[in-house]
């Protein structure tokens, strides 16, 4: 669904303002991998947050030699205990 409107904003069949509206409108569960997807597109102030608490407890350096899935995991799981 997301991908779907995507698009759409993309292809300028939806304006600025029912952009805004929509994605204020969707409300999907916070442990799910799409909603961890969509906050980590948007890049807000609490990926930066959940990104910082993994680096100060696991470290920048542990961090950088694990897998993209690896840190994934990691970030899901830290997001969804500080939701």
């Amino acid at each position: 669904m997301l991908k779907q409107h995507d698009n759409a904003v993309q292809l300028g069949k939806i304006g600025f303002i029912d952009t805004l509206a929509a994605r204020e409108a969707v409300n999907l569960p916070k442990e799910t991998d799409t909603y961890i997807e969509s906050q980590l597109k948007r890049d807000g102030p609490d990926v930066e947050k959940t990104l910082s608490h993994l680096a100060s407890t696991y470290g920048s350096e542990n961090l950088k030699n694990l897998s993209d899935r690896e840190v994934y995991n990691l970030y899901k799981n830290h997001a969804a205990a500080n939701k």
